[in-house]
């Protein structure tokens, strides 16, 4: 749509041949596929580090949870053991 010509140009002919000057003159395809790609680049940049943090805060509090039945076992122990 960045592309498209404007409702002018439909009217007017000396307006679309001065917009298709001024298109080639700015590299305005170029440039949009330019910038096009590497937007993408960065939308793929951002979501791998997106999943990196999403793993590394599984990864804690799966450790938690290990941690957190560990000290279940142990006080399960030592109340048998205090408390025979």
């Amino acid at each position: 749509m960045l592309l498209d010509k404007p409702d002018i140009t439909w009217n007017n002919e000396g307006a679309e041949i001065l917009f298709l000057e001024l298109a080639d003159l700015f590299d305005l395809k170029e440039r949009y596929e330019s910038l096009r790609h590497k937007t993408e680049n960065l939308m793929d940049i951002t979501e791998v580090f997106a999943m990196i943090t999403h793993a590394k805060r599984g990864t804690r509090l799966e450790w938690m949870i290990i941690i957190l039945i560990a000290l279940d076992i142990v006080i399960s122990i030592m109340e048998k053991a205090f408390f025979k």
